[in-house]
C-alpha cells in the first residue's frame, strides 16, 4: 500500500509498510510515556509522518484506533503480573494473593501504562486480549469457566483496581499503603476462598467445587 508521507518533516520515519501496525504501535509508546492526555490520532500521525487521513483508511474512527491501543496496554499490563514472583505456581490461595498485590504494585509503579490500559473508549476492540486478566484469574483458582467463576473474578479484579485507582490518586499515605493492602488482601483471600470451597491446605473441597462448576 502507498499512504500519504508529510514530506515536509525530514525526520519523517515512516514511509511505507504495515500502517496498521504501526499506528498502534507509536500510540502506545506515546501513552506509555506521556499518559493518555498527549494521546490523539493527529499526534500519532504526526509522529509517524502521514495524514490522519491515512490514519482512517484503517481505522474508521479515533476511538476504534485508541481501542487497539489500550487492548496492546492490557496485555502487557496482564503479562508483567504473569511474571511477578508468586503468580505463575504455587498454592491457588497464595496465587491469587500474589495476583492481586502484583495488580497494585504495577498500577503505581507504571501509572501512564496502567492509565492507558483502561481509558475510556467507545467501541470494544476487535478480538479478546490474550492474554487477558480473566486468563490470569482461571489459571489461578482449580475451577471450571461459569457463572460463579465470574462473579469471583468480577469482585477480586473491581476491589483490587479500585484500591489501585485510590493509592495511585495518593490517598492514604506512603506509611499506610501497605497495610491497605494487606487488609484488602486477606478480604479477598477469604470471601473468595468461601464461594470456591477452598480448603486451609489450598485444594477445592467436593462441596465447593460442585458449587462453582
Amino acid at each position: 500500500d502507498v499512504y500519504y508521507v508529510n514530506m515536509s518533516r525530514t525526520h519523517s520515519r515512516y514511509h511505507h509498510g504495515d500502517l496498521a501496525r504501526a499506528l498502534v504501535d507509536t500510540g502506545e509508546r506515546i501513552a506509555v510515556e506521556e499518559g493518555v492526555t498527549g494521546l490523539s490520532v493527529r499526534r500519532i500521525a504526526k509522529e509517524l509522518g502521514v495524514t490522519p487521513m491515512a490514519v482512517y483508511r484503517h481505522y474508521p474512527s479515533a476511538d476504534a484506533l485508541l481501542t487497539v491501543v489500550a487492548q496492546r496496554a492490557r496485555e502487557r499490563f496482564a503479562r508483567t503480573l504473569a511474571a511477578r514472583p508468586g503468580v505463575g505456581a504455587g498454592e491457588p490461595l497464595a496465587r491469587l494473593r500474589a495476583l492481586g498485590a502484583a495488580y497494585v504494585e504495577v498500577a503505581l509503579e507504571e501509572p501512564e501504562l496502567f492509565s492507558v490500559a483502561f481509558m475510556p473508549v467507545s467501541v470494544g476492540p476487535p478480538e479478546p486480549d490474550s492474554p487477558s486478566g480473566w486468563d490470569l484469574y482461571r489459571e489461578v483458582l482449580p475451577a471450571s469457566d461459569g457463572e460463579e467463576l465470574q462473579a469471583q473474578f468480577t469482585f477480586a479484579w473491581s476491589t483490587v483496581h479500585g484500591l489501585a485507582v485510590l493509592l495511585g490518586a495518593g490517598r492514604w499515605t506512603a506509611e499506610g499503603r501497605a497495610a491497605r493492602i494487606a487488609s484488602t488482601l486477606d478480604l479477598i483471600e477469604t470471601a473468595i476462598a468461601h464461594r470456591a470451597g477452598i480448603a486451609p491446605g489450598g485444594a477445592a473441597d467436593a462441596a465447593g467445587a460442585d458449587r462453582t462448576l
